[in-house]
């Protein structure tokens, strides 16, 4: 392989990744669309792979750290953050690009590399979803304890 065809690969790769990237974007609008269809509204954002980033040197994070949404969060609510009453709602989606980095977050200090350690076919692509409902009253051992 010549310099000029590696680096013709890398580009090729680049816009697989936006690609992929437009079309997750894609999938959480429309899931925006259709919570605001029944009063949830977007409320937070959060990347487990970039976030810590910003607070270090790049030099000392892993090159997936700067995959942007390789592992990211989304999160709505039915009532605003600042009304967490009684009866208030969440619904969190996460976003995990390739599980086969999984195994390694354990260990920051072992950045494995994605032409070798990870075998093919051996991780996917995973989507999670949480709910969670603020109860009607506090829990044991608050200002209104349980009987």
């Amino acid at each position: 392989m010549t310099q000029q065809t590696g680096l013709d690969t890398i580009r090729t790769a680049y816009r697989y990744v936006t690609a992929y990237q437009r079309r997750v974007l894609d999938i959480v609008g429309l899931l925006d669309d259709s919570l605001g269809e029944i009063g949830f509204g977007y409320q937070q954002w959060a990347t487990e792979s970039s976030g810590a980033v910003e607070k270090r040197l790049p030099l000392d994070g892993w090159s997936w750290d700067f995959l942007p949404l390789m592992d990211f969060r989304v999160r709505w609510s039915k009532d605003s953050p600042e009304e967490n009453k009684a009866g208030a709602a969440w619904l969190w989606l996460r976003h995990v690009a390739d599980t086969g980095l999984e195994a390694f977050r354990g260990n920051r200090n072992i950045e494995p590399d994605g032409l070798g350690e990870i075998p093919e076919g051996s991780s996917v692509v995973r989507l999670y979803w949480a709910a969670s409902r603020r109860r009607s009253r506090p829990p044991c051992g608050t200002d209104n304890p349980r009987p």
